[in-house]
């Protein structure tokens, strides 16, 4: 979609910086093209509604210089840090859930694993 960058097919290239020409946000490496106005690529923000940039889900989640704000329970994650209980089912559906007493983590507002706070 610009010089040496974009685009997919069965070759595609690299990802395009912030700035290139753009058709979709899988050709960004911020993975985020404003398609509504001037295709190019732009940096993603935790409040762009979409899934893009380190995030975990829309808006949520991830790590990098500039974390976006913690995942409710249900959205996806990669991290118990990627949500607001703390605990990321990362052994089987990679989503946010509740912190319990017994689930062998420290988590949720707990001092230490599964006890006091």
């Amino acid at each position: 979609t610009d010089v040496d960058c974009g685009g997919g097919g069965a070759d595609p290239c690299l990802r395009c910086a912030n700035g290139d020409s753009c058709l979709a946000n899988s050709d960004c490496t911020s993975k985020s093209c404003d398609t509504g106005g001037s295709d190019t690529c732009v940096a993603a923000t935790c409040s762009d509604g979409s899934k893009n940039g380190d995030e975990t889900d829309v808006d949520c989640g991830g790590g990098g210089a500039d974390p976006c704000l913690r995942c409710a329970n249900g959205d996806s994650c990669l991290a118990n840090s990627d949500c607001t209980s703390k605990s990321c089912d990362t052994g089987g559906s990679d989503t946010c859930v509740a912190a319990t007493c017994s689930d062998g983590s420290k988590n949720g507002d707990e001092t230490d694993v599964d006890c006091g706070g």
